[in-house]
């Protein structure tokens, strides 16, 4: 063998480890590149099937038109309303809700609704009050009325409310109140145990704001978006 045979054999053993070396180096950039469009795959796949998910409930589609606000649309007199609300049925099938409520709201027999909220209340029960006041009022069409909710043995008599003060005990077949309670013992919407004609959207003491959620499913109940 010439010398100068022995200098490239040499020299091809030098490269030998750099070749290994880039070819691990191509491998791992190539693994890279899989695993992230693998995870990027994976959650636009997530968001897509999110998206479907809340697209419809049962028959209603719904449309998220902010970070508040899902739209969806009702028949009346073979018209389509506009209905917004805060919350997608779909969030809201795992609070309780009593079946006695909607057969109560509904039955034609009533004068009126009186919506009762405690003067302590923060905006998010007075939020929940004119949510169901729309449905009530614009939607069926059955007197709405506000009032505070002050037990009778807790009033003032010399005192001017600014609304009238009212509790349960006051409620009839005729005349039921809807008493918006944001920290019950939970989020829930149910009969007073004593008084039935007396209706109670509920938050909770650990989440008062939740009193929205308990408005939004009253509403879905018992205008049928909600079974």
């Amino acid at each position: 063998m010439t010398k100068a045979h022995e200098n490239i054999k040499t020299e091809n053993k030098k490269n030998e480890p750099s070749s290994t070396k880039t070819k691990l180096i191509w491998i791992s950039i190539i693994l890279l590149i899989l695993i992230i469009f693998s995870v990027v795959g994976y959650s636009i796949k997530q968001k897509i099937d999110e998206k479907n998910k809340y697209e419809y409930y049962r028959t209603f589609k719904f449309e998220k038109i902010s970070d508040m606000f899902w739209r969806t649309y009702v028949l009346k007199n073979n018209q389509e309303l506009e209905f917004i609300t805060y919350n997608h049925p779909l969030d809201l099938e795992q609070i309780p809700f009593n079946e006695s409520v909607r057969v109560l709201t509904l039955n034609r027999r009533h004068m009126n609704l009186t919506l009762a909220i405690s003067p302590e209340a923060d905006m998010n029960g007075i939020v929940a009050g004119v949510n169901i006041a729309r449905i009530t009022g614009n939607y069926f069409g059955l007197p709405t009325n506000s009032a505070l909710y002050i037990p009778v043995d807790e009033r003032n008599l010399s005192q001017n409310y600014t609304r009238p003060p009212i509790d349960c005990s006051e409620a009839t077949e005729l005349s039921p109140i809807l008493w918006l309670l944001p920290e019950g013992n939970e989020t829930s919407v149910y009969l007073h145990p004593q008084y039935p004609n007396c209706i109670i959207v509920s938050g909770s003491n650990e989440h008062p704001e939740d009193i929205i959620k308990s408005a939004d499913l009253y509403t879905f109940k018992i205008m049928r978006i909600m079974e």
